[in-house]
């Protein structure tokens, strides 16, 4: 059988979908590995996220769920793009890793999107999401691609943006301050005290 490429995946997410399939068989632990021609240890293993399971194994474990192999090592397609946006979750940790190790130019780039807002970084994943699912492309075979196209748009959307972008905890204060409805005057004399805030 030919060795399959994953690319970046979430252990322990895996490990929810294989234990939900053997769920549904209302089946333990021992009896899903006899299924599959394996051990309880090797289930647990999966299970917990400690381990990832053979190529053998995952066609088996797909052939059982009724569905395919990318659905248990990626889930829903959109929603694990998505978790781009979020930077700590694990698929950005080993996105940002290889991006990296394989050019250093790309360090700046992965701090400046960390910098940003949460609805910017939002905004360029749904942006590479919709790009796809406008052509029809959405699919699991299209990964790699969705990760070059998500890095040009990152680097897109980043390198127009010619001012600093407010971060979300002044953003939240400003909210605070626009409710107070201040008249021109007062705005003037409030900018003028930020001003003389950050230049002391």
């Amino acid at each position: 059988m030919k060795e399959h490429k994953y690319y970046f995946f979430d252990k322990s997410a895996i490990g929810k979908r294989i234990k939900a399939i053997r769920e549904n068989f209302d089946c333990t632990m021992e009896q899903f590995g006899q299924l599959i021609g394996t051990t309880k240890v090797a289930v647990y293993n999966w299970e917990t996220g400690k381990r990832f399971p053979s190529d053998d194994s995952l066609e088996w474990i797909a052939l059982l769920g009724k569905t395919t192999v990318e659905w248990i090592v990626y889930g829903d397609i959109e929603e694990y793009i998505l978790s781009l946006s979020t930077i700590d979750s694990s698929i950005y940790t080993q996105l940002k890793s290889f991006y990296t190790n394989h050019c250093a130019n790309n360090v700046s780039l992965f701090e400046r999107y960390e910098k940003a807002t949460t609805e910017t970084r939002t905004d360029i994943v749904k942006q590479v999401v919709n790009d796809y699912a406008r052509r029809n492309l959405l699919i699991y075979s299209q990964l790699k691609h969705v990760f070059d196209s998500f890095m040009l748009t990152m680097e897109d959307a980043l390198s127009k943006q010619d001012i600093v972008e407010l971060p979300d905890d002044l953003k939240s204060s400003l909210s605070k301050i626009k409710k107070k409805s201040l008249s021109h005057k007062g705005i003037d004399s409030l900018l003028k005290s930020i001003r003389n805030y950050l230049e002391n």
